[in-house]
């Protein structure tokens, strides 16, 4: 045999055969809310955890390998006690072996000490971690959340055509053809479903929180937004009272970026200051360091310091 292509008119399809045409929508949990296969009622005297079913629509489902997978009670998860550091793996196997299985078809929920069973094209879905030692109580395991989802993308022509962020799967990605921006379902209402459309291409700015010497400039606070790579920093800080900031060997502390601002690398900027004491223009410098400091250098006596038009690679691409 050459080539083939199904499914053919009036022939049944093989397990192999639907896999084939399935596979293309990814492994992942298909999350409408309320927390699908979540891991609860960790028990110290039983050993035992239990995977549960969404609290809003009483299900879980999922995809593997182009299998569908179902629950609606909880699932009892076996973590005996260890003899030695085990790390446990709660999954969702995808068993080529079980096609022919009308109990519960070729995917289950399975637990390993360690890493998951390959063999015989096996597959998984990884839905959590557990890290026990010997003689601890699973209470005090570290538990890891992984659940990976997966989600449809659809296409728009604008955001006002955006269906209601709740009636779609959490994660689902939105394009928006005219303005080729990306977004998509997230937050958690009270029924567990997406609350509303957030940007991928464009997100939020970060309000960042000014060095204790500072306090924000009246409606104009210091915020940094990071869009393709580069952090983009704006805003004014001044002295909580009508102090002005000085010429100073060290400089200024203006304030402490958060992690996902972080820049490649240290870098000195330019920055513009309008309101001298002179009530002339100046030009100051600003440095951020490495580590997420940033530090403002002035000429002259200036009532604030500014980070308009900082820009600069992002540490985390």
């Amino acid at each position: 045999m050459v080539e083939k292509s199904f499914p053919i008119e009036e022939v049944n399809m093989s397990s192999e055969e639907w896999r084939s045409v399935t596979l293309g929508i990814g492994n992942g949990v298909l999350d409408r809310g309320g927390q699908p296969y979540w891991l609860k009622n960790l028990d110290n005297a039983s050993r035992t955890a239990q995977l549960t079913p969404s609290t809003t629509t009483n299900d879980a489902e999922a995809i593997i390998d182009g299998f569908y997978h179902y629950m609606d009670t909880a699932v009892e998860v076996p973590l005996p006690m260890p003899a030695a550091p085990t790390t446990y793996r709660v999954t969702l196997e995808y068993d080529p072996l079980e096609h022919k299985n009308i109990v519960s078809g070729p995917v289950r929920v399975r637990t390993y000490a360690g890493d998951p069973d390959t063999t015989q094209g096996k597959n998984h879905i990884v839905l959590w971690e557990i890290e026990c030692q010997p003689n601890q109580l699973l209470t005090e395991a570290v538990v890891r959340q992984i659940r990976p989802k997966i989600a449809p993308t659809i296409t728009v022509d604008s955001r006002a055509q955006l269906p209601p962020a709740k009636s779609v799967l959490w994660g689902t990605i939105a394009h928006i053809h005219t303005t080729r921006e990306l977004l998509f379902a997230w937050g958690s209402g009270a029924d567990g479903a997406p609350t509303g459309w957030a940007s991928i291409t464009n997100p939020d700015p970060t309000t960042i929180t000014p060095h204790p010497w500072n306090v924000h400039y009246t409606g104009d606070p210091i915020v940094g937004q990071s869009i393709g790579g580069r952090v983009y920093l704006s805003g004014k800080v001044r002295r909580p009272t009508n102090e002005v900031y000085t010429i100073r060997d060290v400089g200024w502390p203006v304030c402490t970026l958060p992690p996902s601002l972080l820049p490649a690398k240290w870098g000195r900027y330019p920055v513009g200051l309008t309101f001298t004491a002179a009530g002339a223009p100046a030009i100051g410098m600003v440095d951020v360091a490495a580590n997420g400091v940033v530090t403002a250098y002035v000429p002259s006596s200036v009532n604030f310091l500014t980070l308009d038009g900082i820009d600069y690679r992002a540490a985390q691409v």
